[in-house]
Formats: structure tokens, sequence, C-alpha cells
């Protein structure tokens, strides 16, 4: 990163406590809060444009420590900071697994509008006595998510409407 020589002018003082927090790793909101900098004084600071270098070299300056403190500590053993550093680089494929329970309450709410707009293609009796049949439904706990049900099932799968 570009060495950055802090002018002397009257805000001087100020980029040297705002260049502190930033190096330090602050956002550039935290950083303005500590020093009570003011939203248009850090305007009139960016406009510098050796300042606003330093602001956004920051920025990758921290991120390129911290990614090689999270390498380093990977390759010392401690699994955590790579698992870490996986689960964020690359969630798709190491994320944690709450993803993946949002993507069934997807597949749940999309095959909800599908039986609903199944049912709601019928004649009015059976739609009426399919709607009361699910309101009816006591559900006891015994019926359990597995992997065992496979679509193909669905062919053989036999709807018995009662005629009320």
């Amino acid at each position: 990163m570009k060495k950055y020589k802090l002018s002397t002018n009257g805000s001087g003082e100020l980029k040297i406590k705002l260049a502190h927090y930033l190096n330090l790793g602050l956002s550039i909101e935290d950083a303005c809060k500590l020093t009570n900098c003011k939203k248009d004084k850090l305007e009139e600071l960016r406009i510098d444009p050796e300042f606003e270098d330093f602001i956004q070299g920051c920025g990758l300056k921290n991120k390129e420590e911290y990614l090689q403190s999270i390498k380093d500590a990977a390759q010392g053993g401690y699994w955590q900071a790579a698992s870490w550093f996986l689960e964020r680089k690359y969630p798709e494929e190491f994320g944690k697994k709450d993803i993946i329970r949002h993507e069934y309450e997807i597949k749940i709410k999309t095959f909800q509008k599908i039986l609903i707009d199944i049912i709601n293609q019928e004649s009015p009796d059976i739609r009426a006595r399919l709607l009361k049949r699910i309101r009816d439904y006591k559900y006891d706990g015994s019926l359990t998510m597995d992997n065992s049900f496979q679509p193909k099932q669905l062919s053989k799968m036999e709807i018995d409407i009662d005629k009320d």
C-alpha cells in the first residue's frame, strides 16, 4: 500500500485520528463517530485524492491482514479458522446448514401454492370436501420427514375422496 503523509493543515489532527481508527480496521462510519467527524467534514477531507486513496487502502490492507491471519491459523492447526473462511468465501458449498433450511421453507411454500392451485381447479363440491378434510386433519406427529419418499411414488399413490 502506498504511504500517505498526513498534511499539517487545520484538518491534520482529524486526519491522524481517522487514520488511526481506519488502520485498526474500523469502518469509515465508526471512525467518524469516534472522532466526532461530521458527514460534510468527511466529504471535504475526501476531496484530497491522497487521503481518499489512503481510506480505500486501509480497507484493503485490513482485509489482507485478516485473511493472512486466518490462513496462518489454519495452517497452524486451528481448523476453525479454515472452516470460517470456507463458510464465508464459498457459502454455497461450505455454508452453514441454516441456509439449506431456508431452501426447504421455499420448497414447502412452493408446494403449498401448487397444491392450492390444483385444489382451486377442481369443481366447487370437490374443492369444498378437500378443504374440509385438510381443515379437519389431526396431525399426531407419527409422520416424519425422511429421504425415503421418492417422486416416482406419486404415480402409485391413490387419492380417496370421501363423498359426504
